[in-house]
């Protein structure tokens, strides 16, 4: 799931994903991200988009497992995604780990 309040970038990674082969699943905020939770399957991977000035140390204190900043590196983003989904076959679900 892609959580990101502004709609040009959640187009952006839409199309990305789509042309990757993986099925996208966007919010465009934290309320209505969790009311998705609610109904779905959990999701392997959630990316939020995250307003903060910090550095990859002060992510990781607030719990995230990566970090990337924008604008977002195609190359670097898959690298994540076969980082914490592995290859996989085509369509994969970014779903959340319980």
């Amino acid at each position: 799931m892609v959580i990101d309040d502004n709609s040009n970038n959640r187009m952006i990674l839409e199309h990305t994903f789509n042309n990757w082969g993986i099925e996208f699943v966007g919010s465009d905020n934290g309320l209505s991200a969790l009311n998705l939770l609610e109904r779905s399957k959990p999701f392997n991977l959630i990316i939020v988009d995250y307003h903060m000035k910090g550095e990859m140390e002060k992510c990781r204190e607030a719990g995230m497992d990566d970090f990337l900043s924008k604008p977002i590196d195609q190359q670097a983003l898959r690298t994540l995604l076969k980082k914490y989904l592995g290859n996989g076959s085509s369509k994969s679900e970014l779903k959340y780990k319980n």
